[in-house]
Formats: structure tokens, sequence, C-alpha cells
């Protein structure tokens, strides 16, 4: 449940960020910005890239702790609670990212 924890709460930054990327990258071309601001879509690729890596270090980390010291399994329900609402929560703003990615699209 740890490493569902931390893959939900990387979905959900990455998400808001991606959402971030979206809004910048569909402002029209300024003076300083011939071409648009359309490549601000890629950072939201690169700062969703370097999270999981974190966490995918975070939760090898802690898999290899608890491997080496096991620890018997508590607060399973409130665990398992997070877990669903997180789904929900990262399913309704997957749902929210598409719709604003056809809207503008985005090419990401």
């Amino acid at each position: 449940l740890l490493s569902d924890a931390a893959e939900s709460i990387v979905n959900l930054v990455a998400a808001f960020v991606a959402l971030l990327a979206l809004h910048v990258a569909s402002r029209p071309p300024d003076d300083d910005h011939h071409y648009g601001h359309s490549k601000a879509e890629y950072f939201s690729a690169v700062v969703e890239g370097v999270m999981i890596f974190v966490a995918a270090v975070f939760i090898l980390l802690t898999s290899v702790e608890r491997f080496l010291h096991p620890q018997g399994l508590q607060n399973v329900g409130v665990g398992l609670g997070i877990s669903v609402i997180a789904s929900v929560l990262n399913g309704t703003v997957a749902m929210l990212l598409l719709r604003a990615g056809r809207a503008h699209n985005s090419i990401t």
C-alpha cells in the first residue's frame, strides 16, 4: 500500500503539472515566443519522469528495508480506503486532462 500511495501522489502532482503546462502551452505567440508556448508541455513530461524516478527509489529502499526487517501489517483498512480514494481522484483528473488536451489540440 505504501508503494501505491507513492504512485498515487506522483500521479496527482504530475496531473496538476500537466494541466498547468497545458494552460501555458495554449497561450498564443507573443513578442518573446514567436512560435507560441507549445513546448511548455514537454516540461511536464520531464517533471513527471523525475517524480517517477524518485518514487521508484523510495519504493525500492522501503521494500529492501522491510525485507530485511519484516513488520506486521498495520491499519490495512485505512490504507485500502486511501488507495480507493486516490484511484477515484486519479481517474477524475485523467478525464479532466483528456478533455483539456482534446480542447487545446495537445501534442502530449
